[in-house]
């Protein structure tokens, strides 16, 4: 008998590990007891019977380093299973056999798929790790190297990775596709590329949400099957793609086993009742426990997974795959529909004289859920009440309330199918809108796993037949097709035995006797039911008859007598047959098809359309296809068979790939290696068979021709397949026993395969060589005319002189050596583009100065375009130089028209407007001189009429033209000649009165005159008050408009008016006012264009000209805005000035010092000026000398700890000079410039630099800085994480790409510069505000782990400042955040950081992280503006603050975080709250206690939507009786008195029952308030606010100054106490009330619909209600304080709430039965955790005892 010798390994048997490697410490043989040391030094001792089954163990077994498993020599299970264990001990989760991968579930997040990882992969797989990226890439390789389409299929039971691994193989494929497009760079081609792959990745997230659900094995369980193909071209580009899917389980959709979850869709709906609320208001969302398919199962939350964040991403990915804001809509809205459908209730319908039938129980909620599908609610609750049977003579039947509610759930059902297909369709379509034609796919295979539960159906059934033909299919191409090619080509290997599943397969599909034949016949079957079907199941395969199908016994499964067995390859699973018939003929009855097809929703109408024929309407309800019955209706199983005979047809049509997922536990936790579970899949997968048949057997294998076409360059001169075989061998390459020649083929194993290859690649590297060579002349000579074409074309433009053109080639010269600086011909473009963008601004200097008509301008343009050496000739400077002596002149004109209407000169204005008709120049002075003229001419007609008529002597002839004369207001210039002839008037009537019988006419004749006279002089008069009214509105508003229109009037009626004196100086003062304003405004437009190329001292000389006329004249009139804004720039124009001669003067030194100083100074000026670009560029490389010579390191030790004062000071001098303008991004030293960002990218240069420092969601061509070849590779995969995580491009695991951001940051000092660059990059124009969110989370990690460099710090602050201080929404509290967080890293130095965990970085998915305020109860505060992360809960935040205060004493963890509501925003946006109408807006919020396990920042985020003010408050939670003493904790002490203070004093909650005992209690509180100097009279007691000292209860049952004499009283006694007794006396006199240490809460009762059942004493309780929550139980008070009712904790059997109710369910002790009472409240949450406090507090203390 073989002898085990010492140091000898052999494998022993245990129990939990199931083989364990064990060396051997003294000689024993099998059956001998014996004492064995395994691997981590344990000692075990071998009984005998354990010996025996020992074996022998290779020591190369306890080798992790084994990637295949093929390669271990001594290959058997033990083996096998050991090396998996060790390599996921390893976190080595992938391992090789042969092509095939395993993938061990590790049920944690690892740096296994980074950007990095991605990139080893991409250019092949040999060489490296086992990978599910080695797998992607051989597909890939063989699909473009074969020309043949490609498979991987992915298999494994529920939960053992296949999602994942089919989401990394995708992200492979689009990422590598990627990089094959030769338009890679910004082509539309290259754009539609990339728009494809994002889609294909954006589908996952879509049918994630719709598909898959969390089950007791997987919380992200994929309920349906699907093949994805990816559709590539010629080059490996993606052109489209498509999904199929199989059997969506539309079970759960109404009903979930416990501990299970619906889809995740519905979750994630229902989170935006938050955040949406005119979603919530339109759909009526609730929280998910108050619908009937989301809370059945008791379960709707899960951990790690934030169904508000993924409902983001979901709408994302619509986005993406181009889903209109209608379809969106509509598929949310049927998603709501299907939630209410699940809360419709029916009830018993009584009948007399038939069956009973049933009624909706909820109309309203029927009404509601009809209305979101748009279906008529009157016909739906017809028909899931109803139904129509018969074909001739058709009868409406009722439905019972079970055939009722299963009519509702089957429509349910139906529809949420019809949805998916939906879906998956509108993804297939826009996959295949490019219409690009494919030339090769390559399909994913991710499909459900094998699935065996207590109670299996018939979608079990079919999930198993499912894996049973791939299992089929993997054997055929493993072992069948395998054997059968060995035996074909004539080669020997010793046979390998496998499970063969054929019988298993022929047992469930063959014709006629098949499982599921025999179901779709027992459907044809009159009467056929399940049972009928069980039993011809089993009489005809049971007992025996066939191997594969097993009878159950009672100890197999429950309800035995309605299963049947079968022996599947993964093991036996029994089938209960109840409902198997309906499920397989999914039935949905005609009437509500009906119904459905009238809705008003389109996307209901797509699914159930109108214009099909009946059997198309109903093609749900299916039959078994017969014979000849082309058209009969297919049952689901029907269906699904030949869906999957299509899927082995295409499999088989390409070549497959195969990774086999394992699931490492099922307890879905990490670093556990649950051997058993891992045992018995190698067992069902058949692995072991598999290693065995690869090891064995040529794996690789190459037609004659093709082997002798590849490896002829290792033998040129062979001529035929056997002399390179010979010469193969000879050379070593071939090794016997490695390979085999057969018939048609070479075969090889794996191995040498590889070393064929190896020697392949080295003979090719000699012709590599020489082909390098001249492909690298080729290159060279291509690049080399291309630098001359970049030259000539130079040369052209040059003569063209087009800006653009000459901008364009200016910039592919960059790609010249050294950007060209040296080539004469790019140095004259360079400066004539300079010219001519002087010229550019030259014109539109002139071309403004033309438009605006102003002299100022126009001197000031033409000045400018004088200054231009050597001139400019352009037709816009002589149009300027003729506009300008226009204007001049007409300016002159003006002046002497003004002179002219001042002196009232006619022949002086008759000329002047002479000279503007000429001129055809038209002004308000023109206008004023015509209309002068015209009334002198019209006065000097009427002076000579009047003058004729005293000539005369004519009485008559005197009146009418001295009327006229006056009435047009003559007398103010003629007063001479209207006086005489008012005399001459005068006396001509004393001659005409005289005469006797003239004098009763004469008078009658004179007093008509009279009158006349004074109606003229009334409207004379008006018209002068109007004339002045006008003049001093129009004095008053300073415009010249006005004023010239109200002294034109005024001229018109003559008016001679102090106002019109006023108007004139004042139009005067306007004009030459004006004159200034245009002088200023001319001379700043001059300025602020050439500060774009540098300011001179010269340039300043209009500016100084024009300021000095400003002064004089704001001298006279006073200030004016302009010039004290142009003041302001022309200091900011001379530090121009100085900067540029500054920078002139340090670019020609060369100091470091001098250029860095005259930098910073134009920097701070946001001066950028061609000069900065220069002496940046030398200071960099001075910079750099610098810091070699300093040993390379620029960083500065931390600073020492500062007094707090002194330190807030420093923070706040540092944020001052970090806001300095020239600390902005553009700035930084080390950043590229765009030009040198965009060289090499031949199209769209301009784009790429446009983009330099903004969003893009395109990787990066090169590194932000300037960095060496290394860290510029790096930084490109680290713009990849960045986006992956900001969800801009959509990669797998964002949480583990956030760590690879930071722990490259963290390990990497040169890149931390160029990370903080990149996430500003992403931030800056960023279109998504969700990604704007994401990248400022990165920035906030960021700040928390490294530090910047300190040459960039003052640049990220300078940033983080700017969105903290200009930000919106969000971003402020973000930027607030990481200003505290980097400010903290700086003062601590460089090592204080730390790289968070994925679990950590996870949470930031919940949540932001925050800055805390803390206070106590008195309002002091204990932190101020903490940051905490968000993976930090209240308890570790209570821990901080014990340490913060030093908390002594034992009582510490009955302290908690409780939630002040404040009350509203004072900025509370405008919309309606829904909190104002909700049941319970009219109860008082009270301080909410946060339990340990909450989180501060979830409370943040839910108090800003509610848009409420809060605050968070440290005291205590939890007061036991027992815990009723004076402790040894002075501060301790204090927080317990002043939360006793608080509620007795300040809230009132505790009842005060005696006026003496109020008293008492005030005057301690006052007497710890002031001490020795407590108030010693009545008057001070008043002054002292002695009122607020007193319980509100009390305070208005006496007068202010009785309560302060009784206080008085007691003071002697008080004033002289220890505060710390008077405390304790306090308390003392508290805690006796039985209310001490209560949590308060406001309820409303809700009315139940039947009080039977229900105490009296509750159903008495009135409506509003106070709860009362301590260590003796619950107490219940009305809203006066007065306690009604009493219950200890044991009473209360179960408690539990929504948003808006608290349910509790009570012991009744009279009836020893149970009731539930119901609140209406917006605490339930907070009740249900105070409850369960103290309950843990109670038991803890119980067990302690």
């Amino acid at each position: 008998m073989a002898r085990f010798q010492p140091g000898n390994w052999v494998w022993i048997q245990d129990e939990e590990e199931r083989y364990l490697p064990a060396k051997v410490k003294k000689v024993f043989a099998k059956g001998e007891a014996t004492t064995v040391q395994t691997e981590d030094g344990e000692n075990r001792n071998l009984s005998s019977a354990e010996s025996a089954l020992c074996e022998d163990c290779n020591p190369e077994a306890l080798d992790s380093g084994i990637q295949d498993l093929v390669n271990i020599s001594d290959l058997n299970e033990m083996s096998i299973l050991h090396n998996l264990r060790i390599r996921f001990k390893e976190d080595l989760i992938y391992t090789n056999i042969s092509s095939i991968l395993i993938s061990v579930n590790p049920f944690k997040l690892l740096p296994l798929y980074t950007p990095e990882k991605l990139e080893m992969y991409r250019n092949g797989s040999r060489g490296l790790p086992p990978h599910v990226f080695a797998i992607a890439s051989n597909s890939y390789k063989n699909m473009l190297s074969e020309s043949a389409d490609q498979s991987v299929v992915i298999s494994g039971e529920s939960g053992a990775g296949k999602s994942e691994a089919t989401k990394l193989i995708l992200q492979f494929l689009t990422d590598v596709s990627s990089k094959a497009n030769p338009g890679h760079g910004g082509t539309g081609q290259s754009s539609q590329n990339s728009a494809l792959e994002q889609q294909i990745l954006a589908a996952n997230p879509i049918l994630e949400a719709f598909g898959n659900a969390k089950t007791l094995r997987n919380n992200n369980s994929s309920r349906f099957g699907k093949l994805i193909t990816v559709n590539f071209d010629k080059n490996g580009s993606i052109t489209g793609g498509g999904i199929i899917n199989y059997l969506l389980e539309k079970s759960r959709v109404v009903f979930q086993t416990k501990g299970e979850r619906n889809y995740h869709v519905f979750y994630q709906l229902l989170s935006a009742a938050e955040t949406d609320p005119a979603l919530t208001a339109e759909f009526k969302l609730q929280a998910p426990d108050l619908f009937n398919y989301t809370s059945q199962s008791g379960v709707t939350n899960v951990d790690g997974i934030s169904d508000e964040k993924d409902f983001e991403e979901v709408q994302n990915s619509m986005n993406i795959l181009k889903f209109s804001e209608a379809e969106k809509h509509a598929v949310f809205k049927l998603v709501a529909g299907v939630l209410h459908f699940g809360n419709l209730k029916f009830k018993v319908d009584k009948k007399d004289m038939d069956e009973d039938g049933s009624l909706v129980a909820n109309p309203e909620v029927l009404s509601h859920a009809s209305g979101l599908w748009g279906c008529d609610s009157g016909m739906m609750q017809k028909f899931l009440t109803h139904r129509h049977i018969g074909t001739r003579s058709i009868v409406l039947v009722s439905y019972n309330v079970t055939q009722a509610q299963d009519a509702r759930d089957a429509m349910v059902k139906r529809v949420y199918t019809e949805l998916f297909q939906f879906l998956v369709n509108k993804i297939n379509t826009e996959l295949s809108s490019s219409g690009a034609a494919r030339h090769k796919f390559i399909g994913v295979l991710d499909i459900f796993g094998f699935e065996s539960f207590a109670v299996n159906s018939f979608e079990q059934l079919c999930i198993n037949f499912c894996n049973e033909k791939l299992q089929f299919h993997f054997n055929e191409h493993i072992f069948k097709m395998e054997q059968s090619l060995y035996k074909a080509e004539g080669i020997t290997i010793p046979g390998t035995a496998f499970v063969d599943n054929q019988p298993t397969l022929d047992l469930l599909e063959l014709r006629a006797t098949g499982v599921f034949s025999m179901c779709d016949e027992e459907i044809n079957v009159p009467k056929g039911s399940d049972n009928g079907f069980l039993q011809k199941v089993l009489q005809k395969h049971g007992d025996g008859k066939h191997p594969n199908l097993i009878r159950p016994k009672a100890k197999d499964c429950l309800d035995f007598l309605k299963n049947f067995g079968i022996l599947h390859y993964a093991g036996p699973v029994f089938y209960n047959v109840t409902n198997f018939l309906e499920k397989n003929k999914d039935t949905l009855h005609s009437d509500i098809i009906g119904v459905l097809q009238n809705s008003s929703m389109e996307l209901i109408k797509q699914m159930f359309p109108l214009d099909q024929d009946e059997m198309a309407v109903n093609r749900s309800t299916r039959v078994a296809p017969k014979s000849g019955n082309a058209n009969a209706k297919k049952t689901l199983g029907f269906q699904f068979k030949t869906q999957l005979n299509d899927l082995i047809a295409t499999l088989n049509s390409t070549f497959p790939h195969f990774v086999r997922c394992m699931k490492s536990n099922d307890k879905k936790a990490g670093n556990l290696f649950t051997a058993s579970r891992m045992q018995d899949q190698l067992r069902y997968a058949g692995l072991v068979e598999v290693c065995r048949i690869r090891k064995l057997g040529f794996p690789v294998r190459r037609p004659f021709q093709e082997f002798y076409k590849r490896y002829r360059c290792i033998e040129l001169l062979a001529p035929d397949l056997d002399t390179l075989v010979k010469a193969m061998l000879s050379k070593g390459i071939l090794k016997n026993g490695e390979w085999a020649k057969g018939n048609t083929r070479m075969f090889m194993r794996t191995l040498q395969s590889a070393e064929c290859e190896i020697a392949r690649e080295k003979s090719l590297v000699g012709v590599a060589v020489i082909v390098q060579k001249y492909a690298r002349r080729f290159i060279h000579r291509r690049k080399f005319k291309y630098f001359k074409k970049i030259l000539a074309d130079l040369a052209v433009s040059i003569k063209r002189r087009q800006e653009n053109e000459l901008a364009q080639i200016i910039d592919m010269s960059f790609e010249l050596p050294w950007g060209g600086a040296h080539i004469e011909v790019v140095k004259t473009a360079k400066t004539l583009l300079v010219r001519l963008r002087e010229e550019k601004k030259c014109s539109q200097l002139l071309e403004n100065a033309i438009q605006m008509r102003d002299i100022n301008s126009l001197h000031s343009a033409l000045n400018v375009h004088s200054a231009l050496i050597p001139p400019f000739e352009t037709p816009l400077a002589i149009e300027a130089k003729t506009l300008l002596d226009r204007l001049e002149k007409e300016l002159a004109l003006k002046t002497n028209l003004i002179a002219a209407i001042a002196a009232r000169d006619k022949v002086k204005l008759g000329s002047l407007i002479s000279e503007a008709q000429t001129m055809n120049f038209s002004a308000n002075e023109v206008s004023q001189a015509i209309a002068l003229v015209q009334r002198i001419e019209k006065e000097e007609i009427l002076m000579a009429t009047l003058k004729d008529a005293m000539v005369r002597q004519h009485l008559d002839d005197l009146n009418r033209a001295y009327s006229e004369c006056m009435e047009l207001g003559m007398d103010a210039y003629y007063s001479k000649d209207l006086t005489e002839a008012k005399e001459i008037k005068a006396m001509l009537v004393a001659k005409e009165i005289a005469k006797e019988e003239e004098r009763k006419k004469r008078e009658a004749e004179e007093e008509r005159q009279r009158k006349a006279l004074e109606e003229i002089e009334l409207k004379r008069n008006k018209q002068l008050q109007e004339a002045k009214a006008n003049l001093q509105t129009a004095l008053l508003s300073s415009d010249i408009s006005s004023l010239n229109k109200a002294l034109q009037d005024a001229i018109q009626i003559g008016a001679q008016l102090p106002e019109v004196t006023q108007a004139r100086e004042m139009l005067e003062a306007l004009k030459n006012s004006q004159e200034v304003r245009s002088q200023l405004q001319a001379a700043i437009r001059v300025l602020e264009v050439k500060a774009e190329s540098g300011i001179s001292e010269m340039d300043l000389q209009p500016l100084i000209r024009a300021l000095e006329v400003a002064e004089k004249v704001a001298k006279m009139k006073g200030p004016f805005q302009e010039l004290t804004d142009a003041k302001a720039l022309f200091i900011t124009f001379q530090k121009h000035v100085k900067a540029k001669a500054d920078l002139d003067v340090a670019v020609a030194s060369k100091d470091r010092l001098k250029l860095r100083a005259a930098l910073d100074a134009a920097e701070d000026l946001d001066m950028q000026i061609a000069v900065m670009v220069k002496a940046r560029e030398i200071l960099k490389d001075l910079e750099a000398v610098n810091r070699q010579a300093s040993g390379g390191s620029s960083s500065s030790a931390p600073a020492a700890p500062q007094p707090y004062d002194a330190a807030e000071e420093a923070r706040k001098m540092r944020q001052e000079i970090a806001k300095q303008a020239r600390f902005d991004i553009k700035n930084f030293p080390n950043l590229r410039t765009a030009d040198d960002f965009a060289r090499g990218a031949i199209l769209n240069k301009s784009k790429i630099k446009e983009t330099f420092l903004c969003f893009q969601a395109n990787v990066i061509p090169k590194s932000l800085t300037d960095l060496n070849k290394d860290s510029n590779k790096l930084a490109l995969q680290i713009h990849k994480d960045l986006l992956g995580y900001m969800g801009d491009k959509q990669l797998p695991f964002p949480a583990m790409l956030a760590q690879d951001i930071l722990r490259k940051g963290y390990e990497y000092k040169p890149i931390r510069d160029e990370i903080y660059l990149l996430i500003i990059k992403q931030l800056t124009n960023n279109p998504r505000p969700e990604s704007v969110a994401k990248g400022w989370q990165v920035m906030c990690m960021c700040v928390g782990t490294f530090p910047p460099s300190p040459e960039f710090e003052n640049f990220l602050l300078h940033y983080i400042i700017e969105k903290r201080d200009r930000g919106r929404g969000a971003v402020i509290d973000y930027a607030r955040y990481c200003l505290r967080t980097l400010e903290a890293m700086l003062n601590s130095g460089d090592g204080t950081g730390f790289v968070p965990s994925v679990e950590e970085i996870l949470a930031y998915k919940e949540r932001p992280p925050i800055l805390a305020t803390i206070y106590l109860v008195d309002g002091n505060v204990i932190t101020e503006n903490l940051p905490l992360t968000p993976d930090l809960n209240v308890g570790k935040v209570l821990e901080m603050c014990s340490g913060w205060l030093d908390l002594k004493d034992s009582r510490t963890n009955t302290l908690g975080m409780f939630v002040y509501d404040l009350g509203e925003l004072e900025d509370t946006r405008q919309g309606e709250d829904p909190y104002a109408k909700s049941a319970y807006a009219d109860l008082k919020r009270t301080p909410r206690p946060l339990r340990n396990e909450d989180y501060m920042g979830d409370t943040i985020v839910q108090k800003a939507r509610q848009r409420r003010k809060f605050k968070f408050v440290l005291k205590r939670k939890i007061f036991l009786p027992k815990y009723n003493y004076r402790g040894d904790d002075p501060f301790f002490e204090r927080m317990t008195y002043l939360q006793a203070e608080d509620e007795t004093i300040i809230q009132g909650n505790l009842e005060i029952p005696t006026v003496s005992e109020a008293v008492h209690l005030a005057a301690i509180s006052m007497a710890v308030a002031f001490g020795e100097e407590m108030p010693s009279t009545s008057e001070d007691m008043i002054e002292g606010s002695v009122i607020d000292f007193i319980p509100p209860d009390w305070r208005d049952t006496k007068p202010v100054k009785q309560w302060a004499e009784l206080i008085l009283q007691y003071r002697e006694s008080l004033i002289y106490v220890e505060p710390d007794d008077l405390q304790d006396q306090f308390l003392q006199i508290v805690q006796k009330n039985p209310a001490y240490g209560s949590h308060w809460f406001y309820a409303h009762k809700l009315e139940p619909a039947s009080y039977s059942g229900i105490p009296l004493m509750i159903q008495q309780l009135p409506y509003d209600l106070i709860l009362a929550f301590n260590s003796e139980g619950m107490h219940i008070y009305n809203f006066s304080r007065q306690l009604l009712i009493s219950f200890p904790y044991s009473d209360i059997c179960r408690w539990g709430g929504s948003s808006s109710q608290f349910s509790l369910i009570m012991a009744d002790d009279q009836t020893n039965e149970s009731y539930e009472f119901v609140l209406i409240t917006s605490q339930a949450a907070d009740m249900a955790a105070i409850i369960l406090d103290h309950i843990r507090a109670i038991m803890a203390e119980q067990d302690m005892e």
